[in-house]
């Protein structure tokens, strides 16, 4: 959960004896969410804040520095955007995709 000013709450579920769930709240820096580089949830969190074309997307997640080739980033994003099938809309001979909550 991204809370602002660069930071994010991590929630835990830590299974401990007689089958009592604890939730560890911890506080991170919010570029950890980017650890696994281009994924669904990444990119749909982009699409639900405004609409973007896929060359937005892709110069997102190349200035991330994600240790990914150009091509790597566009064929995962090819791969994500084809799964969660956004709104599409074209504006200027450009497509934007977005989701809506």
């Amino acid at each position: 959960m991204d809370i602002g000013y660069g930071y994010c709450v991590i929630v835990t579920n830590i299974l401990c004896s007689f089958n009592v769930c604890i939730k560890v709240l911890t506080l991170q820096p919010s570029f950890i969410l980017y650890r696994d580089g281009v994924t669904e949830e990444n990119v749909r969190r982009y699409l639900l804040r405004k609409p973007m074309s896929s060359k937005d997307l892709s110069k997102i997640f190349k200035s991330k520095k994600l240790g990914l080739s150009n091509e790597e980033i566009v064929v995962k994003l090819t791969e994500i955007i084809k799964r969660i099938r956004p709104i599409t809309q074209k504006v200027n001979h450009v497509t934007y995709f977005s989701l809506k909550q």
